[in-house]
């Protein structure tokens, strides 16, 4: 199968905007590519050209990349996300699809493959599984200080960056990213206008969130998820480290997982094995 892409679309759903960035032949197995927090569908850029089995859309999460934002006074909760993909794939006209997420899509990912098991056909998630807990005693000042944050006016889209590449290193040392990772990330989530260098992205994205799971309601959510699902850790990642992550795995019905070379980021730092991984898997 040639593999095509990518190609830069504009998805128009009932809810909002959203950007993404296509790749492989229509007659590919349809699928929906989730990126993580404050990144965008540039994460996909050098492992989609590997995955030629699939047509993939790796979209822009609202308030990411060159997606809408959220109306003016609304948050951006964690699970409305999960509305978000469904509008998506209904305005792509899928009505059962692989679904892949990295980090916090690979979170949104998990509860949309619950929420509705009858549309998703596998589940491929890299370095995220369901959503981050936290302790419950510490929601209720992260919830005062959410409240308070949006209440003061919206925060600056301004980079407090002199120059693209100092932006580039910036997010290269965040992320543990090499130069060229970064600057495919910063690239889809800045932009120029006539005061400099500004994010496209929704400052928003940066303020505390509402919203918390505890790890019993998660594992309710993995319990109803029917697709075979593949795990992807990377063996310098984050995921590894999470003291709830047994739990889950004992939760899944169908699970593969893989443990390979890497960071949080392998997929875009390291994308052979996490491609080869991803087509034995589809195979």
């Amino acid at each position: 199968m040639t593999m095509s892409g990518p190609k830069e679309i504009d998805i128009q759903t009932r809810i909002l905007r959203i950007a993404a960035k296509q790749w492989g032949s229509v007659d590919g197995l349809p699928a929906i590519g989730l990126h993580g927090w404050l990144d965008n569908a540039n994460t996909y850029d050098r492992l989609a050209p590997l995955l030629p089995s699939l047509h993939l859309a790796a979209i822009d999460l609202p308030g990411h990349g060159r997606s809408e934002h959220r109306p003016p006074g609304v948050r951006y909760h964690f699970d409305d996300y999960v509305d978000d993909v469904l509008a998506v794939a209904d305005a792509l006209e899928w009505e059962r699809f692989v679904l892949m997420g990295h980090s916090m899509g690979g979170g949104v990912a998990t509860l949309f493959a619950a929420i509705f098991p009858e549309r998703v056909s596998r589940l491929i998630l890299i370095e995220g599984f369901g959503a981050a807990t936290r302790d419950v005693e510490g929601v209720p000042e992260s919830m005062r200080q959410t409240v308070l944050n949006m209440a003061q006016p919206p925060l600056s889209q301004q980079v407090d960056y002199e120059t693209f590449d100092d932006v580039v290193a910036a997010r290269a040392q965040v992320g543990h990213l090499s130069e060229a990772s970064a600057r495919r990330l910063v690239e889809r989530s800045t932009t120029r206008n006539e005061s400099g260098l500004v994010w496209t992205r929704d400052q928003r994205l940066r303020l505390y969130t509402i919203q918390y799971y505890s790890n019993e309601l998660m594992l309710a959510f993995i319990r109803r998820i029917k697709a075979p699902l593949l795990l992807i850790i990377g063996e310098e990642g984050t995921l590894k480290r999470w003291p709830y992550l047994s739990s889950r795995l004992e939760a899944v019905q169908h699970l593969t997982r893989v443990e390979l070379p890497g960071n949080h980021h392998l997929h875009l730092e390291h994308p052979e094995p996490v491609a080869g991984a991803i087509n034995g898997f589809l195979a």
